[in-house]
């Protein structure tokens, strides 16, 4: 929808509290601003508003928001098949949106206060068996011989993903200066927290062959380790395209960077990893959330029944 310069500057000085006075990263102000777009032009078409054809100003529709246009905009989300979990975060995008307004003079009241967001469900990701990453990550190295460099790249992102169990925005994110030299990676985690991530030697042989590749393809004006075509940071939308057209290539059941995420995750456990050292890894600033985000298999419970249980 076309908004009115007053909502155009609406949204863009929301845009820059969330990135300057809550310290957002780039991805979650995009996030934040798209969803509070959506809930505009959300009510503007149930107001009838058109910019430039209505009489009024727009800035005025807003003062009387109240939590039912807040529960309409939800339920249309819902009836439009978002999965729970997409229905909490755009709940708790909202209550941060209708806050911001109503500190701000915009609308009368903060109408989100009333509002309670859905349980978000419990339902794991996917997660492949480790012969079925391993033979996966063989694909990628095969399809890198091809002389490709871009093939090259693919195989390293999804090598440093799985390695480190990074978030999609971490592994595009990575500079140049973020490779130590010990095979460890720095990786800017939520709310702007580093930890330092070892991958491996596998990960870290796929990513000296990109960088080889990268060098001879661009150079280093671009600071980022991973560009695309076009020699600028790859877009997330990109990784995403990329690997599940590369999982239909090599036949093995559809997955997302979250997957393989949590695939590290589950495979670290199913080796004896501590639970806290997994959380370490991943980034978790609560263990209770490493609980929930990981689970443990069928073959490790059976083990530690055998090793434990006197009538094992």
């Amino acid at each position: 929808m076309l908004f009115d310069s007053s909502i155009q500057k609406l949204v863009a000085d929301y845009s820059t509290f969330l990135s300057v006075r809550r310290g957002y990263s780039a991805h979650t102000v995009r996030a934040y601003v798209r969803e509070a777009e959506s809930f505009l032009t959300f009510l503007f078409r149930q107001s009838d508003f058109v910019a430039g054809t209505s009489t009024g100003n727009a800035i005025d529709l807003l003062k009387n928001i109240d939590v039912t246009d807040m529960r309409s905009w939800l339920a249309e989300m819902s009836a439009a098949g978002h999965k729970r979990s997409s229905l909490a975060r755009h709940c708790a995008s909202i209550k941060t949106f209708s806050h911001w307004m109503f500190k701000n003079g915009i609308c009368d009241a903060d109408a989100a206060l009333r509002i309670q967001a859905p349980r978000a469900s419990n339902e794991l990701p996917t997660v492949l068996s480790h012969k079925q990453v391993e033979d996966f990550l063989e694909y990628l190295k095969a399809r890198a011989e091809s002389g490709d460099p871009f093939d090259v790249r693919d195989w390293a992102i999804f090598e440093v993903i799985y390695a480190a169990g990074m978030r999609i925005s971490e592994c595009v994110g990575l500079d140049r200066a973020d490779l130590l030299d010990n095979g460890t990676i720095r990786v800017l985690g939520k709310g702007n927290k580093e930890r330092m991530v070892p991958i491996g030697a596998p990960a870290w042989a796929a990513l000296q062959r990109w960088l080889e590749a990268r060098s001879r393809l661009m150079g280093w004006q671009d600071q980022a380790v991973f560009i695309g075509k076009r020699g600028h940071r790859i877009d997330q939308r990109v990784v995403r395209q990329r690997l599940c057209q590369l999982a239909d290539e090599a036949q093995i059941p559809e997955i997302s960077p979250h997957d393989l995420r949590h695939c590290a995750a589950t495979h670290l456990l199913d080796g004896g990893s501590d639970l806290r050292i997994v959380q370490e890894i991943l980034g978790h600033s609560s263990l209770a959330t490493t609980q929930r985000y990981t689970h443990v298999s069928n073959d490790r419970l059976r083990a530690a029944f055998g090793m434990a249980h006197p009538r094992a």
